[in-house]
């Protein structure tokens, strides 16, 4: 039986530098270059961190993700310390063991044409450290420093965001938040031009999109015991 619980497909888009368009089976999108494998388009697969301390037989490791399978394998979830703004771990093994950070980004080596990303926020993060970070310039780049460090430390080829609702109050957000949310990805764009880093986030369908991929949980009956095929 294989478990690809951990390995999800998600809605994705990407802010990139316009350029020049795309044509069929080109490896290039608005400038910046693609990962080439048997797929013609992206794929974008997600690694839950903490799948690792599960018991056996669910516990799910690095090393079984089917990287034949992706384009791009992202790592969830990093945290936003809500003192200085700045990234942290949320995942118990990792924060004890920077070493898997590492280890993860190390998965490219494996097959040249993978990408390695981190993902911060996701749904138990909540909203209102979201909207704390981006309501003043000096906690975006107190944010924006920490995720270039993390990025040239672990050597993550990008960094996606997962704040799903901006604005929403329920889950901690102000009427502000999306167009401080857009300053953010501005800021964020502008540090990481230079190296150059990918960067993505969650967000509604758009036609203003790069590519989007599709959520695969509802195929599956019970996301903790069982398995699928795609």
């Amino acid at each position: 039986m294989s478990f690809l619980v951990p390995v999800l497909v998600y809605l994705t888009t990407l802010f990139l530098q316009p350029t020049s368009a795309v044509t069929k089976g080109s490896d290039a999108i608005h400038g910046i270059t693609i990962p080439r494998n048997k797929f013609e388009v992206p794929v974008v697969c997600y690694y839950y961190g903490w799948a690792s301390a599960r018991s056996a037989p669910m516990n799910y490791q690095i090393e079984d993700v089917p990287l034949d399978m992706c384009t791009f394998v992202v790592l969830a979830f990093a945290g936003i310390d809500d003192q200085t703004f700045e990234l942290k771990s949320m995942i118990p093994e990792y924060q004890a063991d920077e070493q898997r950070y590492r280890n993860f980004t190390n998965l490219k080596t494996q097959h040249l044409y993978l990408k390695t990303m981190l993902a911060v926020g996701g749904w138990h993060l909540g909203g209102e450290v979201f909207s704390k970070m981006v309501s003043k310039p000096e906690n975006r780049a107190a944010f924006v420093w920490s995720a270039l460090r993390w990025m040239l430390d672990y050597n993550f080829d990008g960094l996606e965001i997962i704040w799903k609702y901006p604005g929403y109050e329920k889950r901690g957000g102000k009427p502000q938040d999306k167009e401080n949310f857009v300053l953010l990805l501005k800021e964020l764009k502008e540090a990481f031009a230079a190296h150059p880093l990918y960067l993505t986030v969650r967000c509604p369908v758009s036609r203003r999109i790069t590519w989007m991929t599709a959520m695969i949980l509802p195929l599956c009956n019970d996301m903790s015991t069982g398995s699928t095929s795609l």
